[in-house]
């Protein structure tokens, strides 16, 4: 009896033990979501972000007329209507008395938590074992999303529009008022361009509940009224390529989440899974005779299941029609690709009979947490990059008033700046110290300048293409941490100006990651266009820093020539 009763203890503690384990590694995406938002994430100005800085300058132009304000708050932006991304800047700014990205990022981040918390509801619709909902969290959070958990204006678009349609959809499949789900949709429509897919699938959804429905010309009406508004004076797209394109380019926006780089054909190969999934579950369902899968089929899970992945496919339709290659495998558009993997699963679920849920569970969670790892360890140089390059353009504007964009748009950037900064709209965080102030290390860096011109540009374009690609090894530096980016290139000038410029980190090669147990190479590289200084003479050097503080600087015997014809 006392083994007996022994035997049941120890069974007791497994069983908590076993529940423990389960409920970490189902949470570990969140944790990792908040460590990557708290020390990655930076309140400064980025890339598109301008376009809402420049939006406030106009909104906050006392000569500008209210006419002219609210043209401005729904006027088209890259085939976009971002009045949600237009509000929430005015919002921050009458709340801080600035813009604010930090609260952007936040936002946008709870939307893509409000996304994994639909699909909770759906899967606890089927009644199943919590860790069966393992897979999602891991694809949905997946790091490969960083571009938009770490971009204001992106994080605001691209996460929101998708949880605004799913949660339009959730109200309409549920038969709640329909004036939710239409004021849900409009605001989709007016996030992101693809939110016109809410209105087309919500349509649908509408006629189908026809007979019973006595509001169903409310949304006609006021998704009529919503169209027209969008597509006044709008500028569509065009298309990029044949219309023989549009396959293997929406392949690639389904199966993005197999590649952590650029590689089309793990893409598709990734697409095809998912297609070929979907058209099983179709033949499935067209021919099977078991009754409990009839039955799932013909709940309200499954049809807001199939609504969303309508949403989904849609979408990969639009990016394949009016996105150029090199454009599809961003980083911003994997949310796609997870919502695609999670959609899957969760349809699997419903449509496996019991003996083999558990096994689609394990299979699918094993794939989802593999995924998640190796994206993690592909992505984090990325993400500290990418945190670099925003404390770059802080000090920057700082001292000098100047951003390091692209040139193409660089002037227009920094008028807006100037602007900001004279309404008073604009503080960027103080990064670093005054330059004229830094300690000089007493020794010569190692720097290695090629000129080198990039024949095939994919995203950015200017009048020419002189680049300086910089290697720099650091070596005789002692680093605090293998993560952190503690050493930035600088451009000093005659006149004694040193701008700071983008000096990447890399990743080890795996053979070398093994044997030495270093992350990260003890190297930084570092390639810009040369017209993002003045014309003048420079001496390259290195900053080194911690955080927002300042070691000191090296400089070495290399100089480069910025010409005006650069």
């Amino acid at each position: 009896m006392e083994n007996l009763a022994r035997s049941f203890i120890l069974l007791g503690l497994w069983s908590k033990l076993n529940a423990s384990i389960k409920l970490f590694v189902l949470i570990g995406p969140f944790l990792v979501l908040v460590l990557v938002l708290v020390f990655w994430s930076e309140n400064v100005i980025f890339h598109d972000d301008y376009a809402l800085l420049g939006f406030l300058v106009d909104w906050t132009d006392p000569a500008l007329s209210w006419g002219n304000k609210l043209h401005r708050l729904v006027e088209p932006h890259n085939h976009h209507r971002l009045v949600y991304d237009r509000l929430v800047t005015l919002a921050t700014y009458y709340l801080t008395g600035k813009i604010n990205v930090t609260i952007m990022i936040v936002l946008g981040n709870m939307a893509l938590l409000g996304i994994v918390w639909r699909l909770w509801t759906l899967f606890r619709d089927m009644k199943l074992p919590v860790w069966y909902f393992t897979p999602v969290p891991f694809w949905m959070l997946n790091l490969q999303s960083h571009e938009n958990m770490l971009w204001g204006m992106a994080a605001l678009q691209n996460f929101t529009v998708v949880w605004l349609m799913m949660e339009a959809l959730h109200r309409l499949l549920r038969r709640d008022a329909l004036t939710s789900a239409l004021l849900l949709s409009i605001a989709a429509l007016f996030t992101s361009g693809n939110g016109l897919m809410v209105a087309a699938v919500g349509t649908l959804i509408v006629g189908w509940q026809w007979t019973w429905r006595t509001d169903g010309w409310l949304w006609i009406g006021g998704m009529g009224l919503a169209l027209i508004l969008f597509f006044w004076g709008y500028d569509p797209a065009p298309p990029v390529g044949s219309l023989l394109d549009v396959v293997p380019r929406l392949l690639m926006v389904l199966g993005a989440s197999l590649t952590n780089q650029a590689r089309f054909g793990s893409a598709m190969v990734g697409g095809i899974l998912v297609l070929l999934t979907w058209m099983s579950a179709f033949v499935l369902i067209n021919q099977t005779r078991n009754r409990q899968i009839k039955a799932n089929w013909q709940t309200d899970t499954f049809s807001e299941l199939l609504a969303i992945t309508a949403i989904v496919l849609g979408t990969a339709i639009i990016l394949g029609i009016s996105r150029p290659l090199d454009e599809l495998l961003r980083d911003r558009y994997r949310i796609y690709s997870h919502l695609a993997f999670s959609l899957t699963y969760l349809l699997g679920l419903l449509l496996i009979t019991p003996p083999f849920r558990s096994i689609w569970a394990v299979l699918a969670g094993s794939a989802a947490v593999t995924m998640y790892g190796i994206s993690a360890y592909a992505k984090i140089p990325e993400l500290i990059n990418l945190r670099q390059n925003r404390q770059l353009d802080a000090f920057n504007v700082r001292f000098y008033g100047t951003t390091l964009p692209p040139p193409y748009y660089a002037e227009s950037n920094r008028k807006v700046l100037k602007q900001a900064q004279e309404r008073g709209v604009l503080k960027y965080p103080d990064i670093w110290s005054d330059p004229a102030h830094w300690k000089l290390l007493p020794f010569r860096c190692r720097i290695i300048v090629e000129p080198f011109k990039d024949l095939h540009p994919t995203v950015f374009v200017a009048k020419n293409n002189h680049f300086l690609r910089v290697h720099s090894a650091p070596a005789f530096f002692p680093r605090r941490t293998p993560l952190s980016s503690d050493v930035c290139l600088i451009a000093e000038s005659a006149s004694g100006r040193r701008y700071a410029l983008p000096a990447m980190v890399m990743l080890n090669k795996k053979l070398d990651f093994l044997t030495t147990g270093r992350y990260l190479k003890n190297e930084r590289i570092s390639e810009f266009q040369k017209a993002v200084l003045p014309p003048g003479l420079y001496r390259l050097g290195l900053l080194f820093t911690h955080n927002n503080d300042v070691d000191g600087f090296a400089r070495s015997r290399q100089t480069f020539v910025v010409s005006p014809l650069d």
